[in-house]
C-alpha cells in the first residue's frame, strides 16, 4: 500500500470546516430570504418561522424539536398548521412556494432599469387582451434598458 497523501484512498473528500461553515452560512442567508417572503406573504408568526426555515433545510420533526426545544408533538402541530397556512401539504410545494414568493419580492425589489423584459407567451390570447402581442416598446419598462448601439 502506498503512503504518498496524493493517492491515499482514506483522505476526506469533505472540505475543510472553513468552507463547511461558509456554505452553511450561505444557506442560512437563503433561507432567510425564502422564509422572509413567505412571513410577508401570510403573516407567519415567529415560531412558524421557525418551524419554515427548519423544514426547507430538510430537518425532521424530531431534529427541529431538539432545536427549538419544544415537544416533537408540538413542532408536527406547527407543521401542520403551516401547510394550512401557506396552502400547501408538504415540504416540496412549500419550497417552490417559498422559491416562487423570493422571485417575486426579489423583482418587485429591482430597480427598473434591472428588471426583466416581459415574457412573450404564444398562448392563445383572452377576450380582453389586444389583437397583437406586446412589444418592450408597448411595456411598462419602455425606456428603461440603455438603446443598443449600432455597430459600423
Amino acid at each position: 500500500m502506498t503512503t504518498d497523501p496524493a493517492i491515499s484512498p482514506r483522505l476526506s473528500l469533505r472540505p475543510p470546516p472553513a468552507a463547511e461553515d461558509h456554505r452553511v452560512a450561505r444557506i442560512n442567508e437563503v433561507l432567510e430570504l425564502l422564509v422572509a417572503g413567505l412571513r410577508d406573504a401570510f403573516g407567519l408568526s415567529e415560531r412558524e418561522q421557525a418551524v419554515a426555515h427548519a423544514l426547507l433545510f430538510g430537518r425532521n420533526s424530531y431534529a427541529i424539536a431538539g432545536r427549538l426545544g419544544i415537544d416533537e408533538r408540538r413542532v408536527l402541530q406547527a407543521i401542520q398548521d403551516l401547510f394550512a397556512k401557506t396552502n400547501t401539504d408538504c415540504r416540496e410545494s412549500l419550497m417552490r412556494l417559498a422559491l416562487r414568493l423570493a422571485g417575486e419580492r426579489e423583482l418587485a425589489d429591482a430597480p427598473i432599469d434591472r428588471a426583466p423584459a416581459p415574457m412573450h407567451t404564444h398562448a392563445s390570447p383572452g377576450p380582453d387582451a389586444p389583437a397583437s402581442c406586446a412589444t418592450a416598446s408597448q411595456s411598462r419598462y419602455a425606456g428603461a434598458w440603455p438603446a443598443a448601439k449600432k455597430r459600423t
